[in-house]
């Protein structure tokens, strides 16, 4: 079973993750409040017809959308999981989605961008915080955004999470003093998460998306930590800059859902 896959939902529980509900060697990571596959699908130690089978009935046990991650190092036949119905989503252009889960190694990069970082402490910097990530993540799919307007729920679940020990928002503003860039530590047992990085077209290419990604690797270093990931597209280019400011891909997962 993929512990890193684990130490996603630890550190974000209280943010978008809320719930995992275990039987034997199946699992379902879930959210109260989001209702898409991205917080809400299950991990099956093999996949077989039998123990896929058994996962469906799981599903419909707890309530939850019959969705399943699989690690790409994952041994199986393609034709179980097409007899039992399920199919990999695409994005809107056609293309299966993939995530790459990447740790960081070491610092590969020099910030460079006139600005000034802040961590949320107030009720106004929450509300920069989710005004620049609403800019920054909705908005028209495009292959390196391919999230459309998030749905509120994220907000919603997004607005919990600030004010808390576990949870390190940063804001990036620029020199005159507009909030342009935001990014997320999430922190669990030593583990940290980035979540949340995002800058709004209008302000890219100008450094500020690295300089609120070093923020949060320093609060990880400040923190003591002794791993720090994240997960990206494959393929969008997004992944590639990730590795070149310090990070190196562990491995490649994509969600399959049940139709």
């Amino acid at each position: 079973m993929n512990n890193w896959l684990f130490h996603h939902y630890d550190v974000q529980k209280g943010m978008y993750f809320d719930n995992l509900n275990e039987d034997g060697e199946l699992y379902y990571f879930s959210s109260d409040m989001i209702n898409d596959s991205v917080w809400n699908y299950g991990l099956v130690s093999r996949i077989t017809k039998d123990s896929l089978e058994k996962y469906i009935i799981f599903c419909n046990s707890i309530g939850k959308a019959t969705n399943l991650y699989i690690p790409h190092k994952t041994s199986f036949d393609d034709r179980i999981l097409l007899d039992l119905g399920f199919i990999r989503p695409e994005s809107d252009d056609g293309i299966l989605v993939t995530e790459t889960w990447m740790k960081f190694t070491h610092k590969k990069y020099v910030v460079k961008a006139k600005c000034n970082i802040k961590e949320v402490v107030t009720q106004e910097e929450k509300k920069q915080f989710i005004d620049v990530f609403l800019a920054a993540y909705g908005g028209e799919k495009t292959p390196e955004k391919p999230y459309g307007d998030l749905p509120v729920e994220y907000t919603d679940a997004l607005s919990r999470s600030f004010f808390n020990s576990k949870f390190h928002h940063f804001i990036c503003y620029n020199e005159i003093g507009n909030p342009v860039s935001v990014a997320s530590l999430c922190m669990n047992d030593g583990y940290g998460g980035l979540y949340n990085i995002g800058t709004p077209p209008a302000y890219e290419k100008n450094g500020f998306g690295l300089a609120v990604t070093d923020a949060c690797i320093n609060k990880w270093f400040e923190l003591n930590g002794k791993e720090l990931f994240l997960q990206t597209e494959t393929g969008t280019g997004i992944d590639s800059w990730y590795n070149r400011i310090g990070f190196e891909n562990l491995f490649f997962g994509s969600i399959y859902e049940k139709q």
